[in-house]
């Protein structure tokens, strides 16, 4: 069920729930009330699938995104790196052979994966509505453009997310959203307002002047989509991940 796809030259990955019943299946969250003895044991699983360490994030949808660079290299030991507190990381590559892959867990949240087209300098973004609202997607771009360059390509893979049709909001918070981001004006499937926060997503990258060619949605509902967690359809669910890993 997990799905693996490629930004520019960086592997990335997409883990899923799967089928079962169970609300903490394949859980990577160590923050909703899972034994924590069994999402250190998925960690590493995921770790050794990678081939390379993880770096974890402490996410409090703030607009924070730090950067990890090989004078990091001693900081942590074994596959979990982290947690940083905060909401993205940008992982940079370039001189540091086997650095770590970064990780964000999400259930209706927007998991952003962004990566610089060889690779080399990857990141992995928290965005839900606080988030993205904030800006955290400039700041993530921001962050790789001052390492690599203003006219550095940027690819992007937006991935599954509670959708417009499903992600109801008060009236007043859609008008709010709405004045940043007008493409997150959206209307559920039963007539009341709501945000769309993955086009809210490709319209704020696009501002930014990532091609959109360069931009790859996961179009999955996560509400809509059984073998995804989604906290509206079950508060007590788990969490999965976007994963990214430079491309050496």
């Amino acid at each position: 069920m997990d799905t693996r796809l490629l930004l520019g030259a960086a592997p990335a990955l997409l883990t899923a729930a799967g089928p079962g019943g169970g609300s903490l299946r394949a859980n990577l969250a160590l923050n909703v009330g899972d034994d924590p003895a069994l999402v250190h044991g998925r960690r590493a699983g995921l770790s050794r699938r990678l081939g390379r360490a993880v770096v974890w994030m402490a996410q409090t949808h703030s607009t924070r995104v730090d950067v990890v660079s090989g004078s990091d290299a001693g900081r942590w030991e074994g596959p979990e790196w982290g947690p940083l507190e905060c909401d993205g990381v940008v992982v940079d590559a370039r001189d540091w052979p086997g650095a770590p892959a970064v990780a964000v867990v999400v259930a209706d949240c927007l998991p952003v994966l962004l990566a610089t087209a060889d690779g080399m300098t990857v990141a992995a973004v928290h965005a839900g509505r606080r988030g993205l609202a904030g800006g955290i997607l400039t700041e993530a771009v921001a962050r790789l453009r001052s390492l690599r360059g203003e006219s550095a390509e940027v690819h992007a893979v937006i991935g599954p997310a509670i959708c417009g049709r499903c992600y109801e909001v008060p009236d007043s918070l859609r008008a709010e959203v709405a004045r940043t981001h007008p493409a997150a004006w959206a209307t559920t499937s039963w007539g009341t307002a709501s945000l769309d926060l993955p086009a809210a997503a490709r319209e704020e990258l696009a501002g930014l002047g990532v091609d959109v060619r360069a931009v790859r949605a996961v179009g999955a509902c996560t509400r809509e989509t059984p073998v995804l967690h989604s906290y509206r359809r079950d508060p007590a669910c788990g969490r999965q991940a976007g994963v990214i890993a430079p491309a050496r």
